[in-house]
């Protein structure tokens, strides 16, 4: 029992880990993120709800032959400074109503980094690919927990992925995805939204967070940074 829960905590790792780099700015050390998570993410689509599984098969499908070029070009386009992005990927303007409510949201999310020793780097914390980055990084706790130390360790680890997704991923994330698919049809990220949708709305639904589905407010709206890594060096664990 304890190994299958690990390896499926493991794979739930694979797929957020799979997703963040996905959305990260396609130049510098991203392809190479995508490429390191490939295998692992390949490796976990039989402990994937089918949905999922066959998103992600197409998802690696399209970025095993994806040029960095094309990519970029992708991504300039659905998430660049040029007017309104097709999706925004932060999460406050979701969550809010105005503005001067985001603090609290980027303090909040900024706490749960700190709490398990690590901090954004270069991009806001609500960021998506920060966001999925750290559910990974809970995700695949529980899964050392489990194998490595005990059910009092992993039951830690659970309840913080719980609380994460209730208080914040899981509220906006499938909302998010379902925006993307809209915005970057003909492009990877499509299947990139395909497969976060399915995913999130599943990982929500089992931590019982309550899903935001409106769209981010038209105004005020940050522009996207030049996302690298969401944990500073000498933090990652």
């Amino acid at each position: 029992m304890s190994a299958s829960l690990a390896a499926l905590a493991f794979s739930r790792a694979a797929a957020y880990r799979l997703l963040a780099a996905s959305l990260a700015y396609p130049t510098g050390q991203a392809p190479a993120r995508i490429a390191e998570a490939l295998p692992a993410a390949a490796a976990a689509r039989r402990h994937l709800a089918p949905p999922s599984a066959r998103a992600l098969d197409r998802l690696i499908a399209a970025l095993g032959v994806l040029a960095p070029e094309e990519a970029e070009r992708a991504y300039l386009r659905i998430f660049g400074h040029a007017g309104t992005p097709a999706a925004v990927p932060y999460e406050a303007p979701y969550v809010t109503t105005n503005v001067f409510q985001e603090t609290g949201v980027l303090a909040d999310v900024a706490g749960f980094y700190r709490a398990f020793g690590v901090v954004a780097d270069r991009e806001r914390p609500d960021h998506v690919a920060l966001e999925l980055e750290f559910a990974h990084l809970l995700c695949f706790k529980e899964g050392y927990a489990r194998r490595h130390h005990g059910p009092a360790e992993a039951a830690l680890c659970a309840e913080a992925q719980r609380a994460f997704l209730a208080a914040h991923l899981g509220r906006w994330a499938a909302t998010f995805f379902r925006r993307l698919r809209t915005g970057a049809t003909g492009t990877h990220y499509a299947l990139v939204a395909e497969l976060g949708e399915a995913f999130c709305a599943g990982e929500a639904a089992r931590a019982g967070a309550v899903a935001i589905d409106r769209a981010p407010r038209a105004r005020d709206v940050p522009q996207p940074g030049v996302w690298s890594c969401p944990l500073a060096p000498e933090a990652s664990a």
